[in-house]
């Protein structure tokens, strides 16, 4: 074996590493697929110019407000954290876009309701009707109580239409606002009468009770018989102490004169002052207890007016609460809200600051769609990708042996050449001079048959198979054999093709018998023989009217013959059809000889060249290698071969 070094060494098989997929093998992929990636790069361009071309002319217009403040009802504190408050606006700006509101702003304008669509809530629609429509988006800022409201149409003028219309219809938010303002007002003031008529009733009904306490111990009191002055309530009433006391001291004088004398004026005069005085004190008694029946009487009747003004007062709350339940369950309703404003008899000049309109819409002529660039970035974004998608599916699904890595790689066999097309030369003349065009890896080939040749004999005879039915590896050895003569190498090809010859013709060869001639006869194969205008180059080869080759080669087998004629010829190459169809060389080529894989760039896959390699195995020859050709000029290994 020769050294690793030798310049004529064959690369075996490799892995593929990341540098085979470097720049250059980028370049070679854009080239190789230049067409496609053109084609998708150009269709995405008619695309976008035709998608820019029919879709429809939209324009937008904005409108923003501001919520100022929110509606009574919708908070459920005074000192609300700022969290709570900014969800709270966000689900106020964001439930404008209903149905409600979009019934309302279609009677208002006097159009179809389904010409107006809120895409949050709606199916978007197309905008190619013949009358304008409009998409609408309400929208909230972050962390802002800013909304904005845009409607896109195919009408500016009606676009900015709907979103003025809508501005307009958040007046209602105002305006139910304002009364539920109102409402609140004269809750607070009924709450506030309510809690006062509570209070007295409470004090005058503790009174009320203390009073008919003590007229029911008066009662019991007189009905004991006991002296009505004596009376526990009455004890603190100056007049009654005052009558009491002046009747101790006329009583205490009566006594006394009373003691001194038995008649006279004088004890007269005190004894009628004495009954005078308790004539006074039994008055005075029971009108003392006649003023407590009627302060009882008088508690009893203010206690129920102050109760049924009370009862008239807790309805009114309860009215008010209704009126502001249904002043709220309708906010957000714009349907139900300007109902309740229609049928409404009250008249109120409050008015909300809910929300606050900061911007209203004008028509905005300049279209948001369609815009060319990026029509036309989509159409070569999708057309240039679609074209790269094909060619690389093109490239990984494609089978072929494009470069000799590929062949050592996926077939297991070194790559002997990588040939460009063959120059197709005229038929040679008997002594005519030939210097055929060749190829650096046609020159490489024969250095390297010559060196495994020098190495070993049984390397001398050589057969040639394409590795397709329709492959052809005539051409190939045709010029093989012509640089191994001019190398002084004596050599003999053998063409086992029939009907008609090919090696023959193109060499100019001398028509002798043939190799039909030689098999059904005993003659030597040397007078069988064809010489060629070439010096030490020969043909052998069957002549046209050869028709039972298969019986000839088994009746005298070339194969035990071959060995015999290496003392004429230093190389006898064997060109057959593929032997994958074709089995005349298994009976021509013998054992443990070499052969050679031809395969054609643009057609031969890797399965072809693999089953061609397990078909010579399987005779028990050894596969050299692989040659393509046919290959371009800018084909790896074409240069490098």
């Amino acid at each position: 074996m020769p050294d690793e070094s030798s310049e004529w060494d064959i690369r075996r098989p490799t892995p593929l590493t990341s540098e085979s997929l470097g720049l250059q093998h980028a370049v070679e992929f854009l080239a190789k697929n230049f067409l496609i990636l053109f084609a998708g790069l150009a269709l995405g361009i008619g695309g976008g110019l035709f998608l820019h071309k029919h879709t429809t002319t939209a324009y937008q217009s904005k409108g923003k407000f501001v919520v100022d403040e929110l509606p009574y009802g919708k908070q459920s504190a005074v000192n609300i954290d700022a969290e709570t408050d900014r969800q709270l606006v966000q689900t106020l700006i964001l439930s404008i876009a209903s149905g409600d509101m979009r019934e309302a702003v279609a009677r208002t304008m006097g159009i179809d309701e389904s010409r107006i669509s809120f895409t949050d809530r709606n199916l978007p629609l197309r905008l190619t009707g013949p009358k304008p429509e409009a998409n609408i988006e309400v929208t909230a800022t972050k962390d802002s109580r800013i909304g904005v409201i845009t409607a896109t149409s195919q009408s500016a003028e009606f676009a900015a239409a709907i979103v003025n219309v809508i501005l307009d219809k958040l007046q209602l938010y105002n305006q139910i606002g304002g009364r539920l303002k109102q409402l609140r007002l004269d809750l607070t003031v009924a709450r506030a009468k309510a809690d006062s008529l509570l209070t007295q009733t409470l004090d005058l009904a503790s009174k009320r009770n203390a009073l008919a306490q003590q007229v029911a111990e008066l009662d019991t009191y007189i009905k004991r018989g006991l002296p009505l002055d004596s009376f526990t309530a009455f004890s603190n009433d100056a007049t009654l102490n005052n009558l009491k006391t002046q009747l101790i001291l006329v009583k205490s004088e009566y006594d006394g004169v009373a003691s001194a004398v038995t008649s006279g004026s004088r004890l007269s005069s005190k004894q009628s002052e004495l009954r005078g005085l308790e004539r006074q004190i039994a008055a005075h008694s029971r009108a003392l207890a006649d003023a407590i029946r009627s302060e009882l009487e008088i508690a009893t009747t203010r206690l129920r007016n102050l109760q049924a003004e009370f009862d008239a007062n807790q309805q009114a709350i309860q009215i008010l609460n209704d009126r502001t339940s249904k002043l709220v369950q309708s906010y957000g309703n714009t349907i139900e809200m300007e109902r309740i404003l229609r049928d409404s008899t009250e008249r109120t000049d409050s008015s909300g600051n809910v929300v606050v309109v900061i911007d209203q819409a004008t028509p905005n002529l300049k279209p948001i769609r369609p815009k060319l660039a990026l029509n036309l970035a989509l159409g070569l974004l999708l057309g240039g990708g679609a074209g790269f998608g094909i060619a690389l599916a093109r490239t990984l699904l494609d089978r072929r042996l494009h470069s000799p890595e590929l062949v050592e790689q996926r077939t297991g066999q070194p790559c002997l050449a990588m040939l460009p097309p063959l120059r197709k030369s005229r038929r040679l003349r008997p002594g005519a001079v030939h210097h055929p065009y060749s190829p650096l890896g046609l020159s490489f080939l024969r250095s390297h048959l010559l060196r495994t040749a020098i190495e070993a004999q049984n390397r001398r005879i050589i057969g040639f198979s394409p590795s397709r039915m329709d492959g052809d590896a005539c051409r190939l050895v045709a010029d093989l054999a012509i640089l191994l003569a001019q190398a002084e190498r004596r050599t003999l090809v053998i063409d086992l093709h029939r009907s008609p010859p090919r090696i023959g013709p193109m060499l100019g060869a001398q028509r002798r018998g043939g190799l039909r001639e030689w098999l059904a006869s005993d003659i030597p194969i040397s007078e069988c023989v064809g010489l060629t205008a070439v010096r030490e180059l020969a043909v052998l080869g069957f002549d046209d009217s050869v028709r039972d080759v298969d019986d000839l080669l088994a009746r005298r087998p070339l194969a035990l013959e071959l060995p015999r004629l290496q003392a004429e010829w230093d190389f006898i190459l064997l060109v057959s059809p593929a032997i994958r169809f074709d089995w005349t060389l298994m009976l021509a080529l013998p054992t443990g000889s070499p052969l050679v894989v031809v395969a054609d760039y643009h057609r031969d896959r890797t399965q072809d060249v693999l089953l061609t390699a397990q078909r010579a195995h399987g005779s028990h020859w050894h596969v050299e290698g692989v040659v393509m050709q046919n290959c371009p000029a800018r084909a790896p290994g074409v240069r490098a071969l």
